[in-house]
């Protein structure tokens, strides 16, 4: 069990759960592993295994080293090493992976891919798709009480341009 020199954490321990009344909204990140019972809407990538437990739901796209669903997911999956769907999953997505087992009564409608090309090429599509996606927001948004940011990233000297013209105007 190595651990990630950054934080202590291993990809193989669990490190976050998602409980059954929690609905989370977003992107979410993480070395270790995670277990979702809830409902969760957005990006998540873990470096470690994704748990979807058989009453949860996902809306979204999943990027980790493996991934055991149970639940529902809308949205697609890049699973690694190895992707288990239980006999209660129901999926409506593309898939890339390493290894795929699918339990009896599971249930799949979307495209799949085995080995590391479609594993790669899957994730690419999913990383260019996010960086669109963040990059289209122009402004400060409000959706659904959350408020959305241009990217952090914009130097000082846009900033100062920016801050320059807002005083002109107002002037």
């Amino acid at each position: 069990m190595a651990k990630n020199r950054d934080n202590g954490v291993s990809p193989d321990s669990l490190s976050s759960i998602i409980g059954r009344d929690a609905r989370f909204e977003g992107k979410l990140e993480l070395n270790g592993s995670i277990r979702i019972d809830g409902h969760f809407k957005g990006t998540l990538t873990s470096k470690g295994s994704v748990t979807i437990g058989q009453n949860s739901e996902v809306r979204g796209n999943i990027l980790a080293d493996e991934i055991i669903l149970g639940g529902t997911l809308h949205g697609n999956m890049v699973a690694k090493t190895r992707l288990v769907l239980e006999g209660s999953a129901k999926v409506t997505g593309d898939l890339a992976t390493g290894m795929l087992v699918v339990g009896e009564g599971a249930q799949f409608n979307g495209q799949s891919g085995m080995g590391t090309t479609a594993v790669d090429e899957l994730s690419k599509r999913l990383v260019s798709t996010l960086v669109s996606s963040f990059n289209t927001v122009k402004s400060p948004q409000k959706s659904d009480g959350i408020v959305l940011f241009e990217d952090d990233s914009v130097d000082e000297t846009n900033r100062s341009k920016t801050k320059s013209q807002a005083a002109r105007q107002s002037s």
